[in-house]
């Protein structure tokens, strides 16, 4: 499954209160808009070819790869989700939802950059 196609089967509502819920302390209004803006946009495929993960590790639901890509390349990038949380379609995209409005992205490959670094 697609990012995109999660949030939208999650449901905006759903999500956007799974995420009041996890995340009372978030500005509620930015998680809001980052949920609308992967829902309307076009997906684009394939351009880093990375999987987002959404797992509990260590107590914590952990997601990876949400660090890297334009949003329309998030949106398009295929998701996994741990046992845990397949049962629960709106918290795990409640959490990417979060990961992506708090930690931002980067569409600069870190590789890329060594040299210069």
């Amino acid at each position: 499954m697609k990012l995109q196609q999660l949030l939208v089967s999650a449901g905006r509502n759903d999500v956007l209160s799974a995420a009041r819920r996890l995340y009372p302390d978030a500005d509620q209004n930015v998680l809001a808009r980052v949920f609308d803006d992967l829902c309307g946009i076009k997906p684009e495929y394939g351009y880093f070819d990375l999987i987002i993960n959404v797992a509990p590790k260590d107590g914590v639901v952990r997601v990876s790869n949400t660090h890297i890509g334009s949003l329309a390349d998030l949106a398009g990038r295929r998701v996994t989700l741990d046992d845990a949380l397949a049962g629960k379609p709106a918290e795990a995209a409640a959490h990417c939802v979060y990961q992506i409005a708090t930690h931002q992205y980067d569409t600069e490959r870190f590789k890329d950059h060594l040299d210069e670094w």
